[in-house]
């Protein structure tokens, strides 16, 4: 019920403080707004192209990609004090996959090569 409250469970909200791995979203806020408006085809309908590049002007924010380690989920390479959240991880596949397909590495067209984004990438 107070504003320390969770809106749907009605039960208080533990405060934490951990470190975690943050995309740098900031980074990229020119490249995404050029990108959205060089392509408006990319975000399809046109209301949420116009959501999204609201959203866009008010200010990309950076966001968490990882939480302190559980017993459950995909460890960040070289720092087992954390996991990837299982979102992120699949969003690297579906970026993997915009790979495919592709001519293969003798150019023969099969799409044998592959490439994988990877969370070092990111």
């Amino acid at each position: 019920e107070g504003a320390d409250c969770c809106a749907i469970h009605r039960r208080p909200c533990p405060i934490r403080k951990e470190e975690n791995y943050f995309f740098k979203c900031s980074s990229y806020q020119s490249q995404v707004e050029a990108l959205l408006s060089a392509e408006p085809s990319l975000v399809s309908p046109a209301f949420r192209r116009n959501e999204i590049a609201t959203t866009v002007a008010e200010g990309v924010r950076d966001f968490s990609i990882s939480r302190a380690a559980s017993p459950w989920g995909i460890p960040v390479p070289r720092d087992e004090s954390q996991t990837v959240y299982v979102w992120f991880d699949a969003l690297l596949g579906y970026l993997s996959a915009l790979y495919l397909p592709h001519a293969g590495a003798d150019g023969d067209g099969n799409g044998d090569a592959t490439r994988d984004v990877t969370l070092e990438e990111a």
